[in-house]
């Protein structure tokens, strides 16, 4: 296995699993679920290390589509990653008012 097919094998794991972590979180958060900061924390590392990657191959072999698809997930991610981490800060807050 060449060097790209295995930056591009880490890369589809490591966004699929984000993409998969993100959702759960949402979904939590919507039904006012708080989020583990460990379980907040390790997506935006694996998040990262996708993105990263992605960058890397994106220079290597530049795809104006493939470009704007990483741009607009690493968007809609920190969208959702700020939503959650507000939302479980919300409810973080109002557990310890009710203690």
């Amino acid at each position: 296995m060449d060097m790209n097919s295995l930056l591009l094998t880490i890369h589809v794991i490591t966004l699929s699993l984000s993409l998969l972590a993100t959702v759960t979180m949402v979904i939590m958060a919507l039904f006012s679920r708080a989020t583990p900061f460990l379980a907040r924390r390790t997506n935006l590392f694996v998040t990262g290390l996708g993105i990263t990657l992605g960058v890397i191959l994106l220079i290597q072999m530049p795809l104006g589509m493939r470009c704007l698809e990483l741009t607009a997930y690493l968007v809609v991610f920190s969208l959702a990653y700020r939503f959650v981490s507000m939302r479980s800060t919300q409810l973080a807050r109002k557990t310890a008012a009710t203690i």
